[in-house]
């Protein structure tokens, strides 16, 4: 399965907070959703090219960590989306 690089990640109907180097930011009403895109950041310039995948890999390293480091507070909930709060 072949899939074209997310740079950008629009959402119908819900309100985007903010649009970073790599990350968008969401607001679902008392959560916040971060969604890791494909984009690439160096020297604070954004690349032209994504790299496909890219945000997905952040993601799931991102994940591995909140997780592993559990016993410290932080806003991570879930990386799965069948579990997204509804």
């Amino acid at each position: 399965m072949q899939t074209s690089p997310q740079s950008s990640i629009d959402l119908h109907g819900v309100k985007k907070l903010r649009s970073g180097k790599v990350r968008e930011v969401f607001d679902l009403g008392e959560t916040l959703l971060f969604v890791v895109t494909d984009r690439i950041s160096a020297f604070d310039v954004i690349l032209p090219d994504p790299i496909p995948h890219k945000g997905a890999v952040l993601n799931q390293i991102s994940a591995f960590w909140f997780k592993r480091f559990d016993e410290i507070r932080n806003h991570f909930v879930t990386a799965t989306f069948a579990e997204f709060p509804k």
